[in-house]
């Protein structure tokens, strides 16, 4: 990947900080210094990002990160524009589904769910332009 708009130099790692990047052999005074470092901390990880990269890159740290955190789609794959929100108290739990895009969308929801709004039941969700659900697992 490349960073053109900024990038920085990280000083001194910490014991069990991984360099997950170097910056290339062009950059003059950062080359072979860490761009992406990354530690365990009790139970989660810091990882930091010492440049503005490309888009491609930056999708691709961001799966990693969320990969390697063990983060999950709630509702799994959705259409581009649809947003999923998961509430939940103890022994409750609802999906709030928005479409924000102008176009409809559906949605194959991963099991049989309550339709709060419309009532009943329902497993592939149809929702028009700028349209919402709300969910219930059943």
């Amino acid at each position: 990947g490349k960073s053109r708009i900024w990038a920085e130099q990280l000083g001194s790692l910490q014991d069990g900080t991984n360099a997950i990047m170097t910056w290339s052999p062009s950059n003059g005074w950062l080359d072979g210094q860490p761009a992406v470092v990354s530690r365990r901390v009790d139970q989660g990880r810091i990882t930091y990002i010492a440049g503005w990269f490309d888009e491609e890159l930056m999708k691709s740290a961001a799966a990693w990160m969320l990969n390697s955190a063990g983060v999950r789609p709630a509702l799994g794959s959705v259409p581009e524009g649809v947003e999923v929100c998961r509430r939940s108290a103890p022994g409750r739990e609802v999906f709030i589904v928005l479409n924000h895009a102008k176009a409809a969308k559906t949605v194959k929801l991963p099991q049989s769910m309550e339709d709060i709004l419309n009532g009943g039941q329902t497993k592939i969700l149809d929702l028009p332009p700028h349209g919402v659900a709300v969910l219930r697992p059943v």
